[in-house]
């Protein structure tokens, strides 16, 4: 088979299979005394991983609209993690652990209600607060 006729083949097979170039990303949200997150805002796609994490101060992560992302996110535990109450959408108990991974969740799906997961810290509350907006793997 010439080069041409097997670029073609690939060509059509890719066509009705489907292909995409889009990868997942990792998106770290980092914990910084006194009462910041950084990014306090981002984006993510479908098949993203997000992850917050201390880097000083106390702090633990509550998702805050947890009734409404749960079932379109999945929890991915590493090792040494804070532990997460998945049924609450929170971490029980804060860490000053630098370094410390408090929650890693993938993004499965995007919400018909909203397209925001929105957070805050367990221990600070709504003065430390921040949000993920979810999006298509298709949308810039």
């Amino acid at each position: 088979m010439s080069r041409e006729s097997l670029l073609a083949v690939l060509f059509v097979f890719g066509a009705v299979v489907g292909t995409s170039t889009v990868s997942a990303a990792e998106k770290t949200i980092e914990a910084k005394a006194p009462m910041v997150w950084a990014p306090k805002d981002t984006k993510a796609s479908v098949g993203d991983v997000v992850e917050w994490k201390v880097t000083s101060g106390k702090h633990g992560v509550r998702i805050t609209n947890w009734d409404v992302v749960k079932d379109h996110v999945e929890v991915v535990t590493v090792e040494g993690q804070q532990p997460f109450n998945a049924k609450e959408g929170k971490n029980d108990d804060a860490t000053d652990k630098a370094g410390k991974v408090l929650l890693r969740l993938k993004v499965k799906s995007v919400p018909k209600d909203t397209a925001e997961l929105q957070f805050n810290c367990i221990v600070h509350g709504n003065l430390m607060k921040g949000t993920v907006s979810l999006q298509s793997p298709d949308k810039p």
